[in-house]
């Protein structure tokens, strides 16, 4: 395997084809491990799209198409390179998002299934089909596989319908207990995503 330093800013238009279009694949690769940095979009995510925004003008300019470039690192990373590089053009109207090989926004992703997305900007990282079906299990006392269902005397795990009786969710990580959710939490999600 052969490592690549990205070339200077000023640089650029010097480089010849193969090396402009490996400065792009960079610059996309970058753009994808930098999405979730917070504050979003953090300042090192607006850098590399907008260095793929500048690589790829030049691209164009030479008229080459970046295609096969593309779907190699789609393969390599497992995630849609060419849709990113489309979200990458439109920015700032549109924020680049990564999407796995089987379309879900990899940032959108539920935690619980991780076959469906949930809203962006949501509060609950779960689809609406896991929020209702999860509120359903809390009050049936049936916890699924991946969750645990728990009470707890510390209010500093509470929500805030909770006390000491309520039963609470959280994931299921072997070296974190979240902050728990109960019922009414879950259900109170799912109204705010569907009134509006």
């Amino acid at each position: 395997m052969e490592i690549r330093n990205t070339t200077s800013e000023q640089g650029l238009e010097w480089l010849d084809t193969p090396e402009l279009l490996s400065q792009l694949l960079i610059g996309l690769r970058n753009v994808a491990v930098y999405e979730g940095y917070e504050p979003a979009p953090s300042d090192t995510f607006v850098k590399w799209i907008e260095f793929v925004q500048r690589v790829y003008r030049l691209l164009a300019g030479r008229s080459f198409d970046p295609t096969p470039g593309l779907q190699s690192l789609t393969a390599e990373t497992g995630w849609q390179m060419a849709p990113l590089l489309d979200e990458c053009m439109r920015w700032p109207r549109v924020s680049p998002q990564v999407r796995e090989q089987d379309d879900i926004r990899r940032m959108q992703r539920c935690w619980h299934c991780k076959q469906r997305e949930h809203p962006q900007n949501s509060v609950e990282r779960l689809c609406d089909e896991c929020l209702l079906r999860l509120a359903d299990l809390i009050t049936q006392r049936t916890p699924p596989e991946g969750i645990i269902f728990f009470r707890t005397y510390n209010a500093s795990r509470w929500c805030v319908h909770a006390n000491a009786e309520t039963v609470l969710m959280t994931c299921d990580d072997y070296d974190f207990l979240a902050d728990g959710r109960c019922e009414q939490c879950l259900r109170a999600e799912y109204n705010r995503r569907h009134i509006a």
